[in-house]
């Protein structure tokens, strides 16, 4: 008789927050995640939400042009020293600052995936802060004016979330990019898995390697679609993928198709903002990114 009667309040409590203003249910901050995205949580329904990792690359132009032909807008992860063996100096950004520039002007976003890819839980607090507030910079010193606030953040690796990390460690650096910008990961089983491994015929950049018709590289593709456009049924997506792999660009036209057919539109992380809060990355950190 206890039990039914605490279940009862319960149930008395929640009803009255509806009644009281529902919809801020939806948006009620974790206390060890931010109002970002963290592999689940509210999408609307048949969109999906293309973004691209450890970028810009040899390859980032063609992806440029894909998605310029199929109307389609994405986000880009980028970072300035991922693959390049000396950390210093901004030849990465200044070498395709074509790349960045075309982001931008073709209405795609832009967000700071750290200036180092380096694991976050091995890094004191500074080390963190810093390893964004220098991708920043070095993004600002290659593009000028043209460049944008990176407020929408991803960790390598989408660490410590993608990992039975202690909360202890999601909490600490959480803490220390709160003013930075809002973490976006990606939807749980929406990791196209195209960083797994490199196959024959596959490489970050044109060369002799470069082997289209090997088996190898033909399945990957396959692996690729298929759990991107296979899983998708209806409920919006966030996907992972890469612009550093040649077989995620010669399937980027097929996952497009595969999607649009299946009733998908796309969207920016700009966009799933705005539809979620009803306002800018920026303007949820506080950051002028206008």
């Amino acid at each position: 008789m206890k039990r039914r009667i605490i279940l009862f309040i319960r149930t008395l409590f929640l009803l009255s927050l509806i009644q009281c203003g529902g919809a801020d249910i939806m948006t009620v901050k974790d206390p060890v995640t931010p109002e970002g995205y963290f592999f689940s949580g509210p999408l609307p329904e048949k969109t999906a939400y293309l973004t691209f990792d450890d970028g810009p690359a040899a390859w980032t132009e063609r992806f440029l042009d894909v998605l310029q032909k199929e109307k389609v807008k994405a986000t880009f992860f980028v970072s300035a020293y991922w693959n390049i063996r000396e950390h210093k100096g901004n030849l990465k950004f200044m070498k395709y600052r074509r790349a960045l520039i075309r982001m931008i002007e073709e209405g795609h976003i832009i967000g700071n995936h750290t200036a180092d890819h380096k694991t976050l839980t091995r890094l004191s607090d500074n080390e963190i802060r810093e390893q964004f507030s220098k991708n920043q910079l070095l993004l600002n010193d290659a593009m000028g004016e043209k460049a944008p606030v990176m407020t929408i953040l991803r960790p390598p690796m989408g660490l410590p979330w993608y990992s039975k990390s202690p909360d202890g460690n999601k909490t600490r650096i959480e803490k220390q990019l709160r003013e930075t910008g809002l973490i976006v990961l990606w939807t749980g089983k929406f990791d196209s898995s195209d960083s797994w491994e490199w196959v024959k015929g596959e490489w970050h950049r044109p060369c002799d390697r470069i082997d289209e018709s090997a088996s190898e590289f033909i399945r990957k593709t396959q692996r690729i679609y298929r759990r991107i456009v296979s899983g998708a049924d209806g409920r919006g997506i966030i996907i992972l993928m890469h612009d550093t792999h040649n077989t995620t660009l010669k399937i980027l036209p097929a996952v497009i198709k595969g999607l649009k057919n299946r009733g998908y539109r796309f969207d920016t992380l700009e966009g799933y903002f705005i539809w979620r809060y009803g306002k800018k990355s920026s303007e949820l950190t506080g950051k002028n990114n206008s």
